[in-house]
C-alpha cells in the first residue's frame, strides 16, 4: 500500500527533497504537476496528499480522482475549496511549515507503533471530515512537550472538533519511564467531549535516546470554528 504526496503546479524543489530524504517506506513524491494527465491512480494507493499553492483547479480534478476510487484524499493550500466530491479534509496553509505538516501526516503511518494504532485509525478520523489541522512538538520532558501542545492548541482557538490522532514517537533505547509515557493521556483533557481521541506510540530510532516527539491530526473542525487569536494568523 502506497501514500502519494503530490505537488501541483509550482510547489516541490526543496521541501520534496527535504522529504525524500525522511526513511518512510512507501511513499512517492511527484512535484510541479501542471495536468491531470500525468497522474494515474494504482490499486495499491491507500493516501493522497495534494499540496496546491497555484494550478488550483488541476489539485481539484488530481484529488477527485483519487477520492472517487475511495483512496483516502487530503488536501494542502492557501485556498479553502468549496468543491464536493474531491477529497476528505483540507487544510488550509497559513506559513505553517508544509513539511512539518505532510510528515505528521505520513509518519503515524510508517513508523512502526506498539499498539495497534495505524492507518485505519488515521482513515477513520480523516474520511470525510472536512477540515483538519496539524500539531507537533519536540522535547526532552514530558511535561514540556505536553505544555507545547496545549500552547499550540489554544493558539489555533480550537474549540470544537470530531477526531484526533495522537502520535509519541520515542527511541526504543530511550529510559522514559512508563508512567512518563502515561502523562500524555492527559491531552485527553484538552479535547472536547464529542472528540474521538485515539494514541499510537512509536519507536523511533532516528531520535536521540532522551528526545521526545509528539504530532496530532486534528479532523472535523468545523470552518466557523478554526481561527487563530487576533494579530497571530
Amino acid at each position: 500500500m502506497d501514500i502519494r504526496v503530490i505537488g501541483v503546479g509550482e510547489y516541490g524543489d526543496r521541501d520534496f527533497q527535504e522529504l525524500r530524504s525522511m526513511p518512510y517506506p512507501g511513499v512517492t513524491y511527484e512535484g510541479h504537476i501542471a495536468s491531470v494527465s500525468e497522474i494515474e491512480v494504482h490499486e495499491s494507493d491507500m493516501m493522497a496528499i495534494i499540496i496546491a499553492l497555484d494550478n488550483y483547479d488541476v489539485a481539484v480534478e488530481i484529488a477527485r480522482r483519487f477520492y472517487q476510487t475511495g483512496v483516502l484524499t487530503v488536501i494542502l493550500s492557501d485556498k479553502k475549496f468549496e468543491e464536493n466530491g474531491c477529497f476528505d479534509a483540507q487544510h488550509l496553509y497559513r506559513s505553517y511549515n508544509v513539511v512539518t505538516i505532510v510528515e505528521t501526516l505520513i509518519r503515524p503511518i510508517a513508523t512502526p507503533c506498539l499498539n495497534s494504532f495505524g492507518f485505519n485509525d488515521i482513515r477513520i478520523a480523516m474520511k470525510n471530515a472536512g477540515n483538519y489541522t496539524t500539531l507537533f512538538a519536540h522535547d526532552e520532558n514530558i511535561d514540556n512537550l505536553i505544555n507545547k501542545i496545549k500552547f499550540q492548541k489554544s493558539y489555533l482557538c480550537l474549540e470544537h472538533f470530531k477526531s484526533a490522532s495522537v502520535s509519541l514517537y520515542f527511541n526504543p533505547t530511550s529510559r522514559i519511564a512508563k508512567d512518563e509515557i502515561a502523562k500524555v493521556k492527559g491531552l485527553l483533557d484538552i479535547m472536547p467531549v464529542e472528540c474521538n481521541t485515539v494514541v499510537g506510540f512509536h519507536h523511533d530510532s532516528t531520535l536521540e535516546p532522551d528526545s521526545v516527539e509528539i504530532s496530532i491530526i486534528i479532523a472535523g473542525i468545523p470552518m466557523d470554528g478554526f481561527y487563530f487569536k487576533a494579530g497571530k494568523s
